[in-house]
């Protein structure tokens, strides 16, 4: 295993949540700025349902997290700048 390099890996995003993302106009970094309230109350109107939002926010985290896995390995790996 130390002789490959750290690969990132996209989790698989909710089909449910890609449908509802296809035809919208959603800046992910506005949307990760957004408070997540389960009382309807959303800032920015994005037509998205709180499950919807709830389930696209875990997968937001989940590629950070595997961001910074990637990243760890790559310090820590031996041939991490050659």
């Amino acid at each position: 295993m130390k002789a490959h390099q750290p690969r990132f890996v996209m989790p698989k995003l909710d089909n449910g949540v890609v449908d509802a993302l296809e035809d919208c106009a959603l800046s992910l970094s506005d949307f990760m700025r957004q408070p997540m309230s389960r009382d309807g109350e959303v800032p920015i109107p994005d037509g998205l349902s709180c499950d919807l939002r709830i389930t696209l926010r875990a997968w937001v985290f989940k590629i950070f997290q595997e961001i910074h896995r990637v990243t760890a390995a790559r310090h820590s790996w031996k041939g991490y700048g050659s």
